[in-house]
């Protein structure tokens, strides 16, 4: 279980996780994609250093010491973006509890991201938003009075801040109501994509609501509009799965413990269709139907069956066939 996720405090069942990340850059030196002279990198890497590491209780992690293995490791658990996982220099600075975390070198000089279990918003904004006053006080940002924050890409100028919750919306996939909502969205300035972000489909019933614009913008509009559009999922979803069980109870039912079945009796399992049982699973339990499991445990589940996860584990990454092998036998332990 990823340590950002361990004693969740799961207010509303339906969602998994809020992210929070803001891009910052220094002024005077180039974007990361145009950074060429390594004193420029070391400098990045001092000052994050010396903000985090010296005066914190944090981690720095080197990428040019780390393998491809944990760098993936670190993606699958929402710690680092995929783009980052590529990188090959600069690092990452990690809280203890991981919750906290700042890439150096991403798309733009710093990005810094909170993660936290459940619908916290306001906490997660709170906490990184800590981090931006800790940084700033040994980097000169680069910032516009008329743009806000300069960064790499024109879409996060402004505040440079995103915010992001993953959802689970079983009801809603499975009445198709999804897509109309999610149109909807887009026409008020916000995203629903899939679990893993930017460029990728829904895992299982896994959706992830976002600003798509931070221009023109406050933070605290942004953060009211991701949380107003947040609670309306929720409240669609709720409604939704009371109308599917009032109509026909027991295709809910069969879904719910064909689901739980599987993953406490396969021998095989794939990430989606593990991920699709959870997601029926939360249902039922979000139903009152299922008493003895938590979400938390659930969760936790998508990212520790994850193939570079699992590798750390068993010491080699594993062929798919014998991956879904030890997925299946994960699962059936972690719901015995």
């Amino acid at each position: 279980m990823p340590k950002w996720l361990r004693d969740g405090e799961f207010k509303d069942d339906i969602v998994l996780s809020t992210r929070v990340r803001l891009a910052r850059n220094v002024k005077g030196l180039p974007y990361p994609n145009r950074m060429t002279r390594q004193s420029d990198i070391n400098r990045l890497v001092g000052i994050a250093k010396k903000t985090f590491v010296e005066h914190a209780d944090f981690e720095f992690i080197d990428f040019g010491k780390i393998t491809n293995i944990q760098k993936w490791i670190l993606q699958e658990k929402y710690l680092i973006s995929p783009q980052f996982a590529r990188r090959k220099y600069a690092g990452l600075i990690l809280s203890p509890d991981e919750r906290l975390s700042i890439m150096i070198m991403e798309e733009d000089h710093f990005r810094l991201q909170g993660m936290m279990p459940g619908f916290e918003v306001e906490k997660t904004f709170a906490l990184v938003d800590e981090l931006d006053n800790m940084l700033a006080k040994n980097a000169d940002y680069s910032f516009s009075q008329k743009l806000g924050y300069l960064t790499a890409c024109p879409t996060n100028l402004g505040t440079g801040m995103r915010v992001s919750v993953m959802l689970n919306l079983p009801a809603l996939n499975m009445t198709r109501e999804i897509g109309p909502i999610v149109a909807d969205f887009e026409s008020r300035g916000l995203t629903c994509r899939g679990a893993f972000g930017e460029g990728t489909s829904p895992l299982g019933d896994l959706f992830q609501i976002s600003n798509e614009v931070t221009l023109g913008f406050s933070e605290k509009e942004i953060l009211k509009a991701v949380e107003s559009a947040t609670r309306e999922m929720i409240d669609l979803e709720k409604k939704a799965q009371r109308t599917l069980y009032e109509i026909n109870g027991r295709l809910v039912e069969d879904r719910i413990f064909r689901s739980l079945a599987t993953l406490k009796n396969a021998r095989m399992l794939s990430t989606k269709e593990m991920t699709s049982c959870i997601s029926y699973v939360n249902m039922g339990i979000s139903l009152g139907l299922i008493g003895n499991l938590d979400h938390e445990r659930l969760y936790s589940l998508i990212i520790d069956t994850r193939p570079a996860t699992m590798a750390e584990k068993d010491g080699k990454l594993l062929p798919e066939a014998q991956r879904d092998e030890r997925r299946a036998e994960l699962v059936r332990r972690a719901l015995t």
